[in-house]
């Protein structure tokens, strides 16, 4: 009766993590298929001094397919959900340290949806690396889908990313200071 119990407690154990894990990469999956139509997405060939500035020795772009947006899309997101769980422990700390300071919360997450994004992307010692360049209130920038938008300051309301399409792996973030 034991080994019946065991057996039937390890399988409903592997089915029930097994629907969640399908579950979460079909979200994942949907999520980021509804965003492309959802955002202000704008694939660029970067002129020479922008890309030369972002990856030196590098002379020419790539295109990115539909697949490829919708990866880099699935990656941000995830990497954004880590980023802003971590920004909320620091301003919960911050808060507590110091309660008389009135910090906003919103100087410690991304909220993503709210984002225009520019994509780069290239081919770097064989792989496929997309730099994303992510900026607030991009209907501002009337030339965001021909020229690459740069600001100074502005905190997290710009930053960028490097994604390696191989590797799915995501590198070198960087935010804006706060002047």
């Amino acid at each position: 009766m034991t080994k019946i119990f065991i057996v039937l407690l390890f399988s409903l154990t592997i089915f029930c993590c097994s629907h969640q894990s399908k579950m979460q990469q079909k979200d994942a999956h949907d999520i980021a298929e509804a965003s492309l139509d959802n955002i202000d997405i704008h694939v660029l060939k970067a002129d020479t001094d922008v890309l030369n500035y972002i990856f030196p020795g590098i002379k020419r772009t790539e295109k990115l397919s539909k697949a490829e947006l919708l990866e880099c899309e699935r990656l941000v997101q995830k990497y954004v959900v880590e980023y802003n769980s971590l920004g909320l422990e620091r301003f919960e700390e911050l808060q507590k340290q110091d309660p008389g300071v009135p910090y906003v919360k919103t100087s410690f997450t991304i909220e993503l949806e709210e984002y225009g994004r520019q994509y780069i992307a290239v081919i770097e010692n064989g792989q496929k690396i997309v730099y994303g360049n992510f900026f607030c209130e991009p209907k501002i920038y009337t030339r965001r889908a021909k020229e690459f938008v740069l600001a100074n300051d502005g905190g997290n309301c710009y930053f960028s990313m490097k994604i390696n399409l191989n590797t799915k792996e995501v590198f070198d973030h960087h935010e804006n200071g706060h002047g």
